[in-house]
């Protein structure tokens, strides 16, 4: 069954939509933004973590902007799955990641060793310091 183009066109603009949003927190923020082709260097910055959402998610774009409240400054490293369609390419924006089956995912990097990954309700719930 086809998907009427007027569906197609209106889910064509509510992401693009969400990603303007998701442009707009990361800058409003001073988070560093990565996207297709980019690399992370985990050596570069004593501290820090990487976070990845799918724009398209309400709930992954309602973490990004709490979290945006709460943590600014380049210690916050973000970008939308989209611009890493396979894991390859996830494992450049966060060296050393296991496989994940859920969104949002957040790897947390100490002096260039990943320390910690979420993914899902953990992600959150951690950033949120409902969990260690």
């Amino acid at each position: 069954m086809k998907v009427p183009d007027y569906i197609n066109r209106s889910i064509e603009a509510e992401n693009r939509k969400r990603e303007e949003q998701f442009f707009e927190t990361a800058s409003k923020a001073g988070w560093r933004v990565l996207k297709r082709g980019d690399s992370l260097n985990p050596l570069l910055s004593p501290e820090f973590v990487v976070f990845g959402v799918a724009v398209w998610s309400h709930p992954d774009m309602k973490v990004l902007a709490d979290l945006s409240n709460r943590i600014t400054g380049s210690t916050v490293t973000v970008f939308q799955l989209e611009e890493a369609p396979t894991f390859d390419e996830i494992t450049r924006f966060m060296p050393g990641i296991h496989p994940f089956t859920q969104t949002p995912i957040v790897a947390k990097y100490i002096e260039g060793e990943l320390v910690q990954t979420l993914e899902g309700k953990a992600a959150p719930d951690w950033m949120e310091g409902k969990t260690k």
